[in-house]
């Protein structure tokens, strides 16, 4: 028996009724102009109404299921909030984007055991399979690929591209060659008066599998005091296992510092991801990250912490 796929799921116990047939297209509306004296019309354009399929199905409920839980499984899956790929077994080369009629008794189908799905297509045209096709240098600055869609509308093409060598421009070049070419740019040539600079450099990467280049802190910085110690965790992070005697007061524990190849820097952007958790509800803490100048003030400083003794984070 036939049937359908939904939203990349199908149900076994769904099958389409014999003698269906699915429309060839969708539908069309021509716009015409009557003129007097002049004989029939004049076609101004034509439109392309949504795509609108009622199938004639049946359901045969496997023993033991209730039906109760069957109707909250198709409705689970057939009610969306956008339009989901609809393939047929009959045509499974071709995928429709489609949404259900939201006027479906689904009760009254499963109880019957019989109805018509009625999935609407607000794009109307059926989607063929996706095809891939490379690009090949015959020129020096240029790549091209040379293919045809042989669909029935113009569809536009996804072009993916790496960029191997640096460059402060792109062209890419469609239509058909040599006179009818358009093209769209992104970024713009260098004049003979300019020169390129590197956008957003990376100074510093630490993937924390190591303390090796961290110098620890033992003295004052801040309100804070260098007093604990700072270890690898699972070769991803740095964490602090001890936090000094017991019974120092205000913020202590690991500290830990880094010089910046090539620093000092301006117009920087900093990236960190962090970690905190209290195994206590009286436990407060604090985890920063500290930007420090070439006499070792602070520049910036971000830190995420939990100082409230009454409540846990």
């Amino acid at each position: 028996m036939s049937s359908f796929t939904f939203n990349r799921e199908r149900k076994n116990y769904i099958h389409i009724e014999r003698g269906w047939k699915k429309p060839v297209w969708a539908p069309l509306r021509r716009n015409f102009l009557s003129v007097p004296g002049y004989p029939g019309a004049r076609l101004l354009n034509t439109q392309t109404e949504k795509r609108v399929l009622s199938i004639p199905v049946g359901i045969i409920v496997p023993d033991g299921i209730c039906l109760e839980t069957v109707t909250e499984e198709i409705a689970d899956w057939l009610i969306t909030e956008q339009p989901k790929e609809l393939i047929f077994d009959v045509e499974p080369d071709r995928t429709y984007l489609a949404v259900i009629d939201e006027e479906f008794d689904l009760d009254e189908f499963v109880n019957i055991g019989k109805g018509t799905l009625q999935f609407i297509c607000p794009m109307p045209y059926k989607l063929g399979k996706t095809n891939t096709h490379t690009f090949t240098q015959n020129w020096s600055t240029e790549i091209t690929s040379n293919f045809t869609n042989k669909g029935s509308v113009e569809a536009p093409a996804l072009l993916e591209i790496d960029v191997t060598k640096p460059s402060t421009f792109l062209d890419v070049w469609f239509g058909k060659y040599p006179l009818e070419r358009n093209y769209f740019r992104i970024g713009y040539p260098l004049t003979v008066e300019e020169t390129t600079v590197q956008e957003r450099e990376r100074v510093l990467w630490d993937d924390m599998s190591t303390t090796i280049g961290w110098t620890p802190v033992t003295s004052q910085v801040e309100e804070m005091r260098g007093t604990g110690e700072l270890k690898v965790k699972d070769g991803t992070a740095l964490y602090c296992p001890y936090y000094g005697p017991e019974g120092t007061e205000k913020f202590h524990g690991g500290i830990a510092k880094k010089s910046i190849p090539g620093g000092p820097i301006q117009d920087f952007e900093m990236e960190t991801r962090v970690h905190l958790q209290s195994k206590n509800i009286d436990q407060m803490g604090r985890v920063e990250v500290l930007l420090l100048d070439e006499s070792s003030n602070i520049v910036a400083r971000i830190n995420m912490n939990d100082l409230y003794w009454d409540a846990e984070i």
